[in-house]
């Protein structure tokens, strides 16, 4: 087995069953060795957030308690936290929208997930990639 890249830790804040399921299976079916963490609304990915200092958020813009262009000014306003990077995930056909209202977001990436995209995406962040183990 070769290690491609180091692991970072991923925030995924995300309330769709069927989106969650997604990530999961790519993560699954490719053998993404970094460390995931799972959000399923606003309130609990800032908790994440504030306690763990996770590398990398990638966050949907619609969520329960705070969307996610809430949470990402949050996170981009806090002096301890503006460094992490945050990738706004969004509806397919809403690019223009998401870049209006996060334009302190780190990088974009559309539904539905592939690992392409997820790849391309979190690879167009400065000293990012998604370590993937082949065998």
């Amino acid at each position: 087995m070769q290690r491609l890249a180091s692991a970072i830790t991923i925030l995924i804040v995300e309330d769709n069953p069927a989106d969650i399921q997604l990530f999961k299976d790519i993560f699954s079916d490719y053998r993404i060795f970094n460390e995931f963490f799972w959000a399923r609304d606003g309130d609990e990915a800032m908790r994440f957030v504030r306690d763990n200092r996770p590398h990398l958020v990638l966050l949907d813009t619609v969520l329960p308690m705070r969307d996610g262009f809430a949470i990402l000014e949050e996170i981009k306003d806090d002096e301890g936290l503006k460094d992490t990077k945050v990738i706004m995930v969004y509806g397919a056909g809403d690019v223009d929208y998401v870049m209006k209202r996060a334009p302190r977001a780190d990088g974009f990436l559309d539904k539905p997930i592939t690992l392409e995209g997820l790849a391309r995406t979190v690879s167009q962040i400065d000293g990012f990639s998604l370590g993937v183990v082949r065998s």
